[in-house]
């Protein structure tokens, strides 16, 4: 886990020893050559979704959430966020230094007067995308976002993503804010599998 790399960061392309692909070099995906194998794990049920209306690969929710924490617990995570700003237009920027707690509750580090704050103070809603390195692996996670102010939260934040400290002075100094989005629904999708996504809704 590491902290979010400012703009010049990125161009310089790298990061905290992470290589960042500039759009030149990110592979572009090639199609599915055929669909993959059917391989039902939920009964025997046609999946709606199933690509070219044929049965499709099947899990369940909890195979689905495993999937998609697997993705969220990738080392070095780059990865993106979404809000909402006040023309109702989606703003999206590269994210790390994530912290999950709980059932999909995604904590992250930022500055109190950043864009996205703002913005998330007049419109919650809020989606995050994480792939792996070739993007076969797909997840969005949809929910709404808000600022975390317990110091307690902020202090095992600080203690489990070190690299903070290059950035702010302590866990309490004010320019160290938190942000949580708390997850409500989530589309997996595994293009090694199928080129469908699976959905969950959480309670």
């Amino acid at each position: 886990m590491w902290c979010a790399p400012s703009p010049l960061d990125l161009r310089a392309g790298k990061f905290g020893g992470l290589e960042c692909l500039h759009p030149a070099q990110t592979p572009l995906h090639k199609p599915l050559d055929k669909p993959g194998p059917i391989i039902h794990t939920s009964g025997d049920a046609k999946n709606p979704h199933a690509p070219n209306g044929r049965e499709g690969t099947q899990m369940t929710d909890a195979e689905v959430k495993e999937a998609v924490k697997e993705l969220v617990a990738q080392k070095d995570i780059v990865f993106v966020l979404a809000t909402v700003d006040a023309d109702a237009a989606p703003q999206c920027r590269l994210m790390g230094a994530l912290v999950l707690e709980g059932e999909f509750e995604i904590l992250m580090a930022t500055y109190p007067n950043a864009r996205k704050v703002k913005q998330i103070e007049q419109n919650p809603k809020a989606q995050l995308l994480f792939s792996t390195e070739d993007y076969k692996k797909v997840a969005t996670l949809s929910g709404t976002a808000e600022m975390e102010e317990s110091l307690e939260t902020k202090k095992k934040f600080w203690d489990a993503v070190p690299a903070c400290a290059d950035y702010h002075k302590s866990h309490d100094a004010p320019d160290f804010g938190l942000m949580r989005v708390k997850t409500q629904s989530m589309e997996y999708i595994d293009l090694a599998v199928r080129n469908a996504p699976f959905k969950v809704e959480l309670a």
